[in-house]
Order: structure tokens, then sequence, then C-alpha cells
């Protein structure tokens, strides 16, 4: 049941398209078990052995084959803090972009920092 080249190839695919980098201090540890086990399940469900096995430790959470296998498994992980870099959403670029910006829908919402 291991992953072939061409799947680590993948597995490796998916972690650049979802933003990880090599160079990354901190690496999304969720995204990085999630990858994998969303290019293993297909293959597992296919085959007896794998069948048997997700039957085994799914048993408990059998929705989860269907979460792993889906298109969008990768986006729809929650975070395993609420931190701000815990946040799916994609931050600047540039770090000091929204420094002193004050949103104009905030101060109608009497949100004034």
């Amino acid at each position: 049941m291991a992953l072939s080249i061409t799947d680590l190839r993948e597995v490796a695919k998916l972690l650049v398209a979802n933003g990880e980098s090599s160079d990354n201090d901190k690496p999304d540890r969720r995204l990085i078990l999630a990858a994998p086990e969303h290019v293993a399940v297909n293959p597992w469900r296919d085959s007896p052995e794998g069948k048997a096995w997700l039957e085994e430790v799914l048993a408990n959470c059998r929705e989860l084959e269907e979460l792993m296998a889906g298109a969008n498994c990768l986006e729809a992980r929650d975070p395993l803090s609420r931190s701000k870099r815990a946040s799916r959403a994609r931050q600047s670029i540039d770090p000091e972009g929204n420094t002193g910006m004050i949103d104009d829908l905030d101060l109608e919402n009497g949100e004034e920092e």
C-alpha cells in the first residue's frame, strides 16, 4: 500500500499548488498529511486489501473516505488553530501593505482600531 514515485510527484504538486513552500520554517502539517491521503485513497478503494484497510481504520467515521477522495479536500481542512497563520486565506505578499489602512466598512460598523 505504498505510494509510487508518480503518487509522490502528485503529492508534491498538490503541496505547491496549495501554497506550501520548500523554504517555509513552519509548514502546514495538516496539508502535508492530507495530500498523501488524498492521492492514496482512490487506489486503496480500488483494491481488496485497500478496501478492507479503509473499512477497518475508518469504521467509526466512514464519511472520511469520501471527504479524502473529494477534489476540494485540501481546501476544506479545518485549521488546527485560529491564528492568522492557520487561516486558509492567502496572506498579502507585502506584509506591511495594510499597515495603517482603515477599512471604511469597519468604520461604519463601529470597529475602529
